[in-house]
């Protein structure tokens, strides 16, 4: 009887968050360890809104500060807005 083998899961155990830490490193490794608290269950949850929002519009400030994607629950919690006086 032989074992099927499957390609390695990471160190968080899903093979996709394994593949998106990967994806991050290589793209914009400025953000790797904000990711990692992320994954690791070590966010706090602006820190957890701040990865949505760049992994969404995959890592350009621009895009979140001109997001019209109203219908996202996060919408009027995403990052990078200039405060309102």
């Amino acid at each position: 009887m032989s074992t099927a083998r499957t390609a390695p899961v990471g160190e968080f155990g899903d093979r996709k968050r394994a593949q998106m830490l990967a994806d991050i490193v290589r793209d914009s490794p400025a953000r790797a360890a904000l990711f990692r608290r992320v994954f690791e269950g070590q966010a706090s949850p602006r820190q957890a809104i701040k990865a949505n929002c760049l992994q969404c519009c995959w890592m350009d400030i621009e895009a979140i500060r001109h997001c019209t994607s109203t219908e996202c629950p996060l919408f009027d919690l995403r990052p990078f807005q200039k405060a309102v006086s």
